[in-house]
């Protein structure tokens, strides 16, 4: 899954229009929705024990590609037709809903 952290600036693609992940920032707009789904230590697999987690999520309105950078093992993940990205850290106040989202993609 890649990750939006929440910053203010301007939108910047590579020239075959993939997004590139930080310090890169991007505008992207979508839905905020509320996600929840379990955690430790089994992650579903023992649902009774297993932790309950909420995250944020921004539903794109279009799919996004994002290109790898090389030499950078965190960064080095190409993803394709992404819909998805959880916003880091999960902002309680966020508006949820419409948005234009501003932030740096990373792979998580």
């Amino acid at each position: 899954m890649i990750a939006a952290s929440i910053l203010v600036a301007a939108v910047v693609a590579t020239p075959t229009g993939r997004l590139k992940y930080e310090p890169t920032v991007v505008h992207l707009p979508g839905q905020i929705v509320d996600r929840r789904h379990y955690g430790p230590p089994g992650f579903g697999e023992d649902p009774k024990h297993d932790r309950r987690e909420d995250d944020l999520l921004l539903k794109l309105n279009h799919s996004i590609c994002v290109d790898g950078s090389h030499g950078d093992e965190l960064k080095s993940e190409p993803e394709r037709n992404v819909r998805e990205l959880m916003i880091v850290p999960p902002q309680a106040r966020l508006p949820r809903g419409p948005a234009m989202v501003a932030g740096a993609l990373f792979h998580a």
